[in-house]
């Protein structure tokens, strides 16, 4: 009888832990919209810009997302991975804006930098080959969820 307490308990727990874990998902807090990524020109030199959007599902106001990307090639392999952070106000329901970005600029005198290793995917220009995920999300009252 005592085995099967201990056993309904541990059941029980694992559970617990488990709803716990689904409850903490950062897509619960936050959607990933299509990003920015675009190839241009900024003082003679070609340049990749790129920023993940995000929009605010949750009831709390939102100030900053942290997150990585994964960009993938056509076979879903990973070729390139970045960290990023978007510092704005987002009151629920509202989306980022693409006022800050990363700039991969070209450099010809390298081969297989950053900018050589995106290009290809901008060319798709569907960002589909963009993994994001959020590391932690900072909510006006200062707490910080970390995923």
């Amino acid at each position: 009888m005592k085995s099967i307490q201990i056993f309904c308990l541990m059941i029980f727990i694992s559970t617990m832990a488990s709803f716990a874990k689904q409850e903490q998902s950062w897509q619960t807090y936050i959607a990933v919209e299509k990003p920015l990524f675009k190839e241009s020109k900024r003082d003679g030199r070609r340049v990749i810009d790129y920023m993940a959007k995000f929009q605010n599902i949750s009831d709390r106001k939102i100030i900053e997302v942290k997150y990585t990307t994964e960009f993938l090639d056509q076979l879903g392999v990973v070729v390139f991975k970045t960290n990023g952070s978007s510092k704005q106000d987002l009151k629920s329901g509202r989306s980022s804006r693409n006022k800050d970005f990363y700039s991969y600029r070209d450099n010809e005198f390298l081969s297989n930098d950053t900018y050589d290793i995106l290009r290809p995917l901008v060319k798709n220009k569907n960002g589909k080959y963009q993994k994001v995920s959020v590391r932690s999300i900072q909510f006006e009252n200062g707490n910080i969820i970390k995923f």
